[in-house]
């Protein structure tokens, strides 16, 4: 048990409890906690449980691997996610989580200002089929119109993103989100090769992939955000709202290329969402016309 304003460093921390329950990192109650540049792998439980935590913990540079090793069967729900986090104003940054029999992080109860930001989240739910990060630790959390919903983070709706667009020079990336969003792209874990297609679908029709690799970040409504309208949208899987459009154009990152796979999520006020649905780069088009001449022979 991690005890209040205690700070964890540089520690490798495995395989701890020989019951279901047990978790490699227990914080129960107190705030203020740091733990950072840890190796925290193959609980039999929750790799970090936060959820007795009033919130004020920093989850930073961590790797958080193998949670659930004993099937996390602890009570009604399994407990087998990289972190379950409760409270309000935490950050979980920079961290490598992934191979988890659940998701990687489950933020439960209803605070606010959890930021989940620049995290590499691969190949979660080794048990069962689960997500990168999971609102209410009950799957995809569907976006709703105008974003008026509880639950951790007040269950932010994630970007929605209608396009992306590669050239030899350029990635154009066009959607949905909420006014003033900071929104992170990440290649996911099925481009990575972590991960199969379908395999966060959760009884749905598109994938919500994991960002395995960070490739930038964007705010909507800033300078650089090339469409300025509102409109409605809903899709295949019921997801809807009536807001901001994006439209972005940034430099190509290195390594992505035509054909692989983008994700998105949504920060505001600290509060991040869960990740998008995933999204093919495809080429950019350009149609050209061009002048025909007939010639006609006399008869």
């Amino acid at each position: 048990m991690v005890e209040p304003r205690t700070l964890s460093e540089n520690n490798h921390i495995t395989s701890n409890g020989d019951a279901p329950c047990d978790d490699n990192i227990m914080i129960n109650g107190g705030s203020g906690i740091v733990i950072q540049q840890n190796l925290i792998e193959n609980a039999a439980s929750l790799g970090i449980d936060a959820a007795s935590s009033s919130g004020n913990l920093i989850i930073t540079e961590n790797t958080i691997t193998g949670s659930g090793q004993d099937g996390g069967n602890c009570g009604v729900d399994p407990e087998d996610m990289g972190i379950e986090l409760a409270g309000s104003n935490s950050q979980i940054t920079n961290n490598v989580i992934h191979s988890n029999g659940g998701a990687g992080i489950a933020l439960i109860g209803s605070g606010n200002g959890n930021l989940v930001s620049q995290n590499s989240f691969y190949a979660n739910g080794t048990n069962a089929p689960a997500l990168g990060i999971d609102i209410l630790g009950d799957g995809v959390t569907l976006n709703d119109l105008n974003d008026a919903d509880g639950g951790s983070n007040g269950s932010l709706n994630f970007p929605i993103i209608s396009g992306v667009y590669g050239s030899v020079t350029s990635l154009t990336v066009e959607g949905w989100s909420r006014p003033g969003a900071t929104l992170e792209f990440f290649m996911t874990d099925i481009n990575e090769g972590t991960a199969s297609a379908g395999d966060n679908e959760l009884g749905l029709l598109r994938d919500y992939g994991e960002g395995q690799v960070y490739i930038g970040t964007l705010v909507e409504g800033s300078g650089s955000d090339q469409d300025s309208n509102v409109l409605p949208y809903t899709d295949m899987d019921g997801n809807t709202d009536n807001t901001n459009k994006f439209k972005f154009t940034i430099p190509l990152p290195p390594g992505v290329i035509i054909g692989e796979l983008i994700t998105a999520t949504a920060t505001l006020s600290n509060s991040t969402s869960e990740f998008s649905p995933l999204s093919e780069i495809r080429a950019n088009s350009l149609i050209t016309n061009k002048r025909i001449t007939y010639r006609v022979k006399k008869n």
